[in-house]
């Protein structure tokens, strides 16, 4: 096993868009992008990490300038964000698939967002407006709490599955967790074992274009072990891409009808035998295939049909 090694070998200590580093750029790789300078003390930790991927980097540095961070929404290949703030303004105004993992319901974040293309895992109810929460638990098919998330995290990567953009806010950890008093976070929260298989969830993401951790507190000194946690986060999540599905093209899925009691249209699910991924739909047309789980499927074919999978339904009919 050998240490880190990507196409690059060093972080580019300034910004990031001057072209001062001695690095290659490789405009198929992912982009490792902080919002301050001590984001280098995170690329440190991580260099100390046994590799056992291939992740192709293009670039890694830090910038202070905010259009620097919204040019990387426009580009191919991923980008990994590490952000101060709660999250980018460029997040917001996109219309395309976001996923929020936070402990709570911020009201900027639905405001002007399509609810049908927004998902949020990890909401704890007590920390949330109650009309807020009410409004987001009745519109929205991808809203999991936490207890959600600790009865079977698998179906987090369901609904993480077809995410464009992924916001993870640190907050959501708890408060054990972290090494530092994290603002926002709760005496409950996500483990830092279950952070980091949600990480492992996003890096296989297929349709990822940006990932942004959020609320990263780059006031703490350089050497504090605060930094190597968040390495270890960016460690899972680049482990994830290991199991990106090379080919997800509908010819590789093989097609289930069922015709549950109660609803007048069959549902049709797809099944992707190489990773056990499953989508529906009430039809067999392909653009609108939603993310489901085994269960889901099973369950349909017992004749039960969970809140999630009616509110899918529902929106698919």
């Amino acid at each position: 096993m050998n240490r880190f090694h990507f196409d690059v070998k060093s972080f580019d200590e300034g910004t990031i868009a001057r072209n001062n580093c001695s690095c290659p750029t490789d405009e198929s790789g992912m982009v490792v992008l902080g919002t301050n300078q001590k984001a280098y003390a995170i690329w440190q930790h991580l260099m100390k990490s046994y590799s056992h991927f291939n992740c192709s980097l293009g670039k890694a540095g830090y910038t202070n300038e905010p259009s620097e961070v919204n040019a990387l929404f426009n580009q191919e290949g991923c980008s990994l964000i590490l952000s101060s703030k709660t999250m980018s303004p460029k997040q917001l105004s996109s219309d395309a698939p976001l996923s929020v993992i936070t402990n709570y319901i911020d009201p900027s974040v639905i405001a002007n967002k399509d609810l049908d293309a927004l998902s949020l895992i990890g909401i704890q109810k007590h920390l949330c407006r109650e009309e807020t929460f009410h409004q987001c638990m009745d519109a929205m098919f991808n809203l999991l709490r936490l207890s959600d998330v600790r009865r079977d995290i698998n179906l987090c990567e369901v609904v993480l599955r077809e995410s464009e953009h992924v916001v993870f806010d640190l907050a959501a950890i708890r408060k054990s967790d972290f090494p530092i008093e994290q603002n926002h976070a709760s005496i409950c929260g996500l483990t830092l074992e279950e952070a980091c298989q949600l990480m492992k969830f996003i890096g296989s993401i297929q349709t990822l274009k940006t990932f942004e951790i959020t609320s990263i507190d780059y006031a703490q000194s350089a050497d504090n072990s605060y930094y190597e946690l968040i390495a270890l986060l960016m460690w899972y999540f680049m482990e994830g891409t290991n199991f990106r599905s090379q080919d997800s093209s509908i010819s590789h899925k093989k097609q289930y009808i069922v015709y549950p009691e109660g609803i007048e249209l069959p549902l049709y699910f797809y099944n992707e035998s190489m990773t056990d991924k499953w989508w529906v739909n009430t039809n067999d047309e392909m653009e609108q295939l939603v993310a489901c789980s085994p269960n889901d499927f099973e369950d349909v074919r017992n004749g039960l049909l969970s809140e999630r999978m009616m509110k899918i339904v529902e929106r698919l009919s």
